[in-house]
C-alpha cells in the first residue's frame, strides 16, 4: 500500500474557526498536520482550539481509515484481476494446424 500523503479538509469546519484569531487557526493547521503524519503533538494546546481540533480528528480518524480499507479492496481486486489473467493465459492452447487451415481458406 502506498504512503498516505493527502487529507481532506471539510468546508464546514470554516465555521469552527470564524471566531478564532490566526494564531489560534495556525495552531489548529498544525495539530491536523501533525495528527495526520502521525507525530507527537509537543506544544501546549488552547482550550478553544483543544474543543474543536478533537471535532476534526474524529473526521481525519474516519478518512484515513475508509482510504486504507479503498486500497486494501483495491489490491484485493489487483490480484484477482492478474490471477485470472494468469489462469487465462495457462489454460489457453494454440493448435497451429487449425490456425494454418483457417488462413489458408
Amino acid at each position: 500500500m502506498r504512503d498516505i500523503n493527502s487529507l481532506i479538509l471539510y468546508y464546514d469546519w470554516y465555521k469552527l474557526l470564524l471566531n478564532f484569531s490566526n494564531d489560534e487557526k495556525g495552531i489548529l493547521l498544525d495539530l491536523i498536520f501533525k495528527h495526520s503524519i502521525g507525530e507527537n503533538i509537543d506544544f501546549q494546546i488552547p482550550d478553544t482550539v483543544k474543543v474543536v481540533f478533537d471535532f476534526i480528528k474524529i473526521y481525519l480518524d474516519r478518512d484515513k481509515s475508509k482510504y486504507i480499507e479503498k486500497c486494501k479492496k483495491n489490491e484485493e481486486n489487483i490480484k484477482k484481476r492478474y490471477e485470472k489473467r494468469q489462469e487465462k493465459k495457462k489454460n489457453t492452447s494454440y493448435d497451429l494446424d487449425e490456425a494454418k487451415k483457417l488462413y489458408d481458406d
